[in-house]
């Protein structure tokens, strides 16, 4: 069976059938994109032998449309108007033929990859996971077809990569100032523009909806069935929910559709209109990403400096004040710089200390935390919260800190007896990236962070922690390298400590080359990568696709 295909092409490449959700040369999802090529699925042709037909099916319900009308033709009558697949399995077939026969029984095997939800959000399976489904086919009018159908699609690795995009959809933290990104795999059918916009419009995905909030109205759709586009701007006609609401509330409906729908390939801007309304004043012309700089989520920090620990003595990169820790004098163990710039806290005091003092005060610091343990780890959010790591056990504790004296204790769920190790909050103040376990066996995990009151007390805890680059026997150290992707150092199952770009739902990683003995990393939005290396103790600064050396040091930082 060859699926039809729609594209002029320079030059053919053989195409590989098989291998990890993986890219060399990695684009995040919300830089635009060079147009896929797009696959058609092709119908029955006759006498096909039952391989044939179930072959037939899965490139079918990948390229097919919305309905999987092609697909269906592949199935038992009886199935074909009940059959909707929910969810999405990838697998990779690996060398040899992915099927084997067994009388009227075809049955799929492969290495699980990943699934997709009926959401559009991606989860890795574990590494030793495999695939194994039986198609039973069935005689109708001398032709095989396939009898009670899976409810999962079963897409090879390449064909998902082919066929599916990966989109940050966006919406609001809970203080409405801070976008941030909730990454879905869609199927490209021709019209991504308009699968976007009523992506957004159905709001967020189950896993991140309890930490984020759609200024769009629930009852909110698209007025047409279809978003055109010309010269770059995409027309969306809302219906009349979109109107009923306040002048903040568009204002933040309109940063969400052009931030969302600019990432797209050729959309520059968005021309936002309400059915037999108005949405005054966003309407008066295309509203482009200039329009909404102020949510940009990919917007660099005010201070993007690079700092690490030399001596006892905090020191940047680019040689200008370290501030209070910068003289030695208070020795600190850790550091944090936050975001806005200003503020840098410490560990000092044989690590149970906590002090924040400015970068622009000299020597002045505060005492925001006596603990009676010791502390690990630092990490400021977007908010100003600065979250304390305690020393690594079965219950490490995790403190939220919004002052002297203002602490609260976060609960961390479903880590069961590992110990965290390692914690980076996002600039958002939504997600947070943990390294959970033994320090040969760390796990990489992302939580939700949701905030609640009670009688006047209020509660932070993270919830339902998500497994990322279960590729990796060990995670060692991670940084947030912008709002969709992460910088880890991990160890590969041949042993290989390496540096690694990963996507924020795991599903794309690249290598990048990194100097030897390689213990710590930093990472920020438009930054180059800072590295750690012991034996001896230096700092590196990537520079193209080579390191260069910055100077004695340990635990480099940006801030965040």
């Amino acid at each position: 069976m060859v699926a039809a295909v729609a594209v002029l092409l320079a030059g053919c490449a053989a195409i590989p059938s098989n291998g990890p959700v993986q890219q060399g040369q990695w684009v995040q999802p919300d830089e635009q994109q060079e147009p896929r090529v797009r696959v058609f699925a092709l119908p029955p042709q006759g006498g096909e032998s039952p391989v044939d037909v179930v072959n037939g099916f899965l490139d079918a319900a990948t390229n097919d449309d919305s309905d999987y009308a092609v697909a269906r033709q592949y199935l038992a009558a009886r199935d074909r108007d009940r059959w909707e697949p929910d969810e999405v399995q990838v697998y990779d077939p690996g060398d040899a033929n992915p099927f084997q026969v067994n009388g009227t029984q075809v049955i799929l095997s492969g290495r699980a990859v990943g699934t997709v939800s009926s959401e559009g959000s991606y989860r890795p399976d574990p590494p030793d996971r495999k695939v194994r489904e039986t198609f039973h086919l069935v005689r109708e009018h001398g032709e095989w077809r396939i009898a009670d159908p899976p409810e999962r699609l079963y897409v090879s690795s390449f064909d998902f990569e082919r066929a599916y995009e990966l989109v940050n959809v966006y919406f609001f933290d809970r203080t409405g100032r801070t976008l941030v990104p909730d990454p879905v795999y869609l199927r490209d059918r021709g019209d991504l523009v308009t699968e976007v916009t009523q992506r957004l419009l159905r709001g967020p995905t189950s896993w991140l909806r309890p930490a984020v909030s759609n200024q769009f109205p629930l009852s909110t759709v698209l007025a047409t069935d279809h978003v055109p586009v010309d010269g770059g701007i995409a027309s969306v006609q809302l219906s009349r929910d979109a109107q009923d609401t306040g002048l903040g509330e568009r204002r933040r409906m309109a940063a969400q559709l052009v931030w969302t729908l600019t990432q797209l390939p050729d959309i520059t801007g968005v021309r936002i209109g309400v059915k037999d309304g108005s949405f005054a004043p966003f309407d008066e012309r295309p509203q482009t990403p200039k329009d909404w700089q102020e949510y940009d989520p990919k917007s660099p920090r005010a201070n993007s400096a690079g700092y690490y620990l030399n001596g006892g003595r905090l020191t940047t990169v680019d040689g200008a004040d370290a501030g209070p820790f910068g003289d030695g004098r208070l020795a600190p163990s850790v550091v944090a710089v936050a975001p806005g710039g200003n503020r840098v806290a410490a560990v000092t005091d044989d690590g149970r200390v906590v002090r924040v003092g400015h970068l622009d005060e000299g020597e002045r610091t505060e005492v925001w935390l006596q603990a009676p343990h010791p502390l690990t780890s630092l990490s400021w959010d977007g908010a100003g919260n600065l979250w304390v790591l305690g020393a690594a056990g079965p219950k490490s504790p995790v403190y939220v800190l919004q002052g002297p004296g203002r602490r609260l204790v976060a609960t961390v769920e479903k880590l069961g007896d590992r110990p965290i190790r390692k914690l980076r909050v996002a600039r958002d103040g939504v997600r947070v990236a943990l390294i959970a376990g033994e320090e040969d066996k760390g796990a990489l995990l992302l939580g939700r962070i949701e905030w609640s009151e009670a009688s006047g007390v209020t509660h932070v805890v993270v919830r339902d922690p998500v497994p990322l680059a279960r590729q990796f026997t060990s995670v060692y150290d991670v940084g947030w390298a912008g709002p969709g992707r992460l910088a880890v150092l991990a160890q590969d199952p041949q042993g290989l400590r390496q540096l690694y770009y990963l996507s924020v739902d795991g599903s794309r990683y690249s290598s990048v080359v990194v100097p030897e003995k390689p213990v710590s990393l930093a990472a920020a939005q438009g930054e180059p990568l800072l590295v750690g290396t012991r034996s001896p103790n230096m700092i590196w600064k990537q520079s193209g696709d080579s390191w260069v050396k910055v100077d004695e040091g340990r635990n480099p930082i940006y801030p965040g």
